[in-house]
Parts: structure tokens; C-alpha cells; sequence
């Protein structure tokens, strides 16, 4: 299951979704109904018949092109959804690698201040009912082990930094983290207090940014993959069939041609 989870992460799911050609199938059923519609294309598009004897076959290869529609169809519909859900920081970027080098370039005080912010509130939402530990099992979906790890990192960073800048070690990373994530007014203090230390580890706090929308909204990415999936097995359909037919129709002419002799094996 976790497996599963990692290949349907938002990046993974945008080198599908997110490529130009896949762009164009949200415009698939426009185009179908302007070509398959149009009278004076139609007979490119039919195909003759008594093609294949089983006529269970005729009648898909007949409709090829409407299984191919369907497929673009289902595919464009994956392909908008993965569009208007899929997380800014994914979509508006190439690569992580890219993702890093803007957000280093652009980065204020207040700005990864509040990444971390978001980042922790929308952790401790997930996590109202239960302790705030790092190595908590039941969020391993929308924060997975490598989310749990830098946060743990970061949190530890914090902690001896603070520690080196006022000589006390009593904040240790688990007492930072519940600092920074009370729900009362009390934690303002601790982000007063982690405020000059951000900006030294920003790239560890944008990383957490990076990871908490690659993993976000799991219900979502799965009914996005598997959309795109069933898309792609209704088009290649055709492929299939067409190919069969061919390979067929060769058969058939080399059974047929002239002192061919199929019980005979080897050179005659």
C-alpha cells in the first residue's frame, strides 16, 4: 500500500497528466464530434466489412474509433482533474531540483516563516487526536517517512541552534514542535523565538513544503490514477485490435499463397 502511495504522488502522477499531448486530450471530445461528424470524412473513416469471421471482432474493429474517443474522453477527464486539484508547487515547476532554486531565489524571512507554518498547521490538523511524535504510523499517507525524517531534522536543527544562541537546552525537538503548533496564543513566543533561525535552514523548510503537497490529498490522487489508467487501457483497445487484424489478415495471405503447405515443416 505504501508502494502505491509513492507512485501516485502528485510529481509522479504529472509526468503523465502534466505533459503537452495529454493537455490536448481535455479537447478530445470537440474535435471527435467535429471529424466524426463530418460527412465528407466519413468514408476515411469507416472500415469495410467481413473483415474477420468472428463477427464479435468486426463489430469492435468497426468501432475503433469510437473506442478511441472514449478512451480520450476518460483520459482528458484525469487530465483536468490532475489540472485543477494537482498542488501549486508541483504544477508551476519542472522538477524538485527547480522548485528549490526559485524558492531560494525569491525566499524572504517572513516567507519560510510561513511555509512552515502552513506546513505545520496543516500536519497538526491531521493529527488533532493524536500525539504530535514524529514517528507517528497513522499519517503515513499524507506524511509519509521521508516528511517525518525532515521534519525530525529540522526540528533538531532548531534546537541546537537555539540552544547555542541562549545557552539553554531545555527546548528539545519535541518540545519546539508542540510550541510551534499550540493551539492557544502561547506559541507565538516560540515563533518570535525560531524567526532568525528559519532563514538559515529554508531549504530544509521548503522541502517540507515541497513534500507535504506531493503527498497531499491521497483520496484524490488515486481516483486521478486510476482514471488515467482505465483511459489508457480503453485506447490502447484499438491498437490492440487493429494489430490482431493485421497480423490476421498476413496469416491468411500466406496460408494462401501458392505452394504453401502448413503440415509440411522446413524447407520443402
Amino acid at each position: 500500500m505504501l508502494d502505491f502511495n509513492e507512485i501516485t504522488r502528485w510529481s509522479n502522477l504529472a509526468r503523465i497528466a502534466g505533459g503537452n499531448a495529454a493537455k490536448l486530450t481535455i479537447a478530445a471530445p470537440f474535435a471527435a464530434f467535429i471529424i466524426l461528424h463530418n460527412e465528407p470524412l466519413q468514408p476515411f473513416l469507416q472500415m469495410s466489412e467481413n473483415w474477420h469471421p468472428n463477427p464479435f471482432i468486426e463489430s469492435l474493429a468497426l468501432a475503433r474509433f469510437d473506442v478511441f474517443y472514449v478512451g480520450l474522453v476518460v483520459i482528458g477527464i484525469a487530465v483536468a482533474m490532475f489540472s485543477l486539484f494537482s498542488p501549486s508547487q508541483i504544477t508551476s515547476y519542472n522538477s524538485y531540483d527547480e522548485y528549490l532554486v526559485v524558492k531560494e531565489s525569491i525566499k524572504t524571512d517572513n516567507g519560510v516563516e510561513g511555509s512552515l507554518r502552513l506546513t505545520l498547521e496543516e500536519y497538526s490538523k491531521y493529527a488533532a487526536s493524536m500525539s504530535l511524535e514524529v514517528d507517528v504510523r497513522e499519517r503515513r499517507f499524507r506524511f509519509p517517512r521521508r516528511f517525518r525524517e525532515g521534519l525530525w531534522r529540522l526540528l533538531l536543527a532548531l534546537s541546537r541552534s537555539d540552544a547555542e544562541k541562549t545557552g539553554e537546552n531545555d527546548n528539545g525537538p519535541k518540545a519546539i514542535l508542540a510550541g510551534l503548533t499550540d493551539v492557544d496564543t502561547e506559541r507565538s513566543p516560540w515563533w518570535e523565538r525560531v524567526h532568525p533561525l528559519l532563514p538559515l535552514l529554508s531549504r530544509d523548510v521548503f522541502r517540507l513544503e515541497y513534500i507535504r503537497a506531493d503527498y497531499g490529498s491521497p483520496v484524490l490522487r488515486t481516483v486521478v490514477f486510476w482514471i488515467m489508467m482505465l483511459g489508457i487501457f480503453i485506447v490502447f483497445i484499438p491498437t490492440l485490435i487493429t494489430t490482431y487484424l493485421v497480423l490476421s489478415d498476413l496469416l491468411r495471405v500466406v496460408e494462401d499463397a501458392p505452394g504453401f503447405d502448413t503440415s509440411v515443416v522446413g524447407p520443402r
